[in-house]
């Protein structure tokens, strides 16, 4: 069991490591190629005063997890939906902003998403469904645990009787 939960530590680590080294750029990117080069430095100061690595890291982590795990043991999962209605950092925008800032956010989550998949050696082929091959599923199976982790609760389950 600690075995298991230290790889998972160390898998969740490698993932942050991951967003946290590529969250800024990710977002900038996006950013530049949707709007024209005089009206960047303002749109990027805006969209960054509410879409920061210091407010998303923790949630982008999480929802890639989520992902990863779905993916290991379906192959597919639908495509995380952002809703920042509820969130007090958001209290005040008009229906636009945010759903502009919900579209921008779910962009900057794809593209993570990508990098990810990228550096453990899966595709994962992105639309309403997110899917990957039986042969990732299976790769991603190994890396995130979901093997493991039913070898623990069969352990767990010997000792119990």
């Amino acid at each position: 069991m600690k075995e298991f939960v230290e790889s998972l530590r160390a898998f969740e680590k490698r993932i942050r490591e991951i967003v946290e080294d590529n969250f800024e750029r990710v977002r900038d990117d996006l950013l530049k190629e949707a709007c024209k080069p005089e009206d960047y430095p303002a749109i990027r100061e805006q969209v960054g005063r509410y879409i920061s690595p210091d407010k998303f890291v923790d949630e982008t982590v999480a929802y890639i997890l989520d992902t990863l795990d779905q993916l290991a043991m379906h192959g597919c999962t639908p495509s995380p939906n952002f809703d920042f209605r509820h969130d007090p950092d958001f209290e005040g925008l008009d229906i636009d902003s945010l759903t502009a800032l919900e579209t921008i956010y779910g962009m900057v989550f794809d593209r993570l998403l990508g990098i990810v998949a990228k550096e453990l050696g899966v595709e994962i082929e992105m639309g309403v469904c997110l899917k990957v091959s039986e042969k990732d599923r299976q790769r991603l199976a190994e890396i995130v645990g979901v093997n493991k982790l039913s070898e623990v609760v069969r352990a767990i389950s010997k000792r119990g009787k």
